[in-house]
């Protein structure tokens, strides 16, 4: 059975847990430097609510939840938590083969962060290098994104050492049909559903059963591999 989730949902689950934990923080009077601190804060958007002269300190509930939603690290922002989650769930799935964190960083020129993962397979030989992106919509952020995802490909395009390059990419993509341009048999563009299906057809790779639904818990999972977008 493959491994499935709406990651997109999954995102905005994330978002209101994310503004939920930050309400909590603000509740506590937490001083200004240790909330800055803090992972789930914006820095930069709390700095902008300071130098209009608002305060974090009794507020009311309403002010405490407005507050909260602005200055709460936005999800989309948070791609290698979604990679992570999808690579993670793929490895879940997979029969004697898996992905795994590369023993040395493999970086890539025009690329801020490395390949996130390598498939090994039953022999535990690495078939493939793994590169992949949550996409949603462009504008912004996500132009980092599209454009870091066709440097990989015309990177992958070029290569000529027999390992398999896949792009991984799910989400609301307005530019996929330009990225499976550059599909051949040594480099695969698809979402994590395509991908294993292609293991399916392509290797024989064979699927645990496993549960899906968009509340993922992982018995074994890799460590968290992905650097940050």
């Amino acid at each position: 059975m493959t491994f499935k989730i709406d990651i997109l949902e999954h995102r905005k689950n994330r978002q209101v847990e994310n503004d939920k934990k930050v309400k909590k923080l603000l509740s506590t009077n937490m001083n200004i430097n240790d909330l800055k601190k803090h992972p789930l804060i914006n820095a930069d958007a709390l700095d902008r609510y300071l130098e209009q002269g608002g305060s974090v300190n009794n507020l009311s509930n309403d002010a405490v939840l407005s507050l909260s939603m602005f200055i709460a690290v936005k999800s989309s922002r948070q791609g290698s938590k979604d990679e992570l989650l999808i690579i993670n769930g793929i490895n879940d799935a997979l029969q004697e083969w898996s992905l795994k964190k590369p023993q040395k960083e493999i970086r890539i020129d025009g690329i801020d962060k490395t390949i996130d993962a390598v498939l090994l397979d039953s022999n535990k030989t690495t078939i493939s290098h793994i590169f992949c992106k949550v996409v949603d919509g462009d504008g912004g952020h996500q132009d980092n994104v599209r454009i870091e995802t066709f440097h990989f490909l015309e990177y992958a395009s070029k290569q000529d050492d027999g390992l398999l390059r896949v792009c991984l990419i799910d989400g609301n993509i307005k530019w996929k049909n330009n990225a499976l341009k550059y599909t051949s048999d040594n480099v695969w563009v698809c979402d994590h559903l395509q991908f294993q299906e292609k293991l399916q057809k392509e290797y024989g790779v064979e699927l645990k059963e496993i549960d899906n639904d968009n509340t993922v818990v992982y018995k074994n999972p890799i460590e968290e591999l992905l650097s940050a977008n």
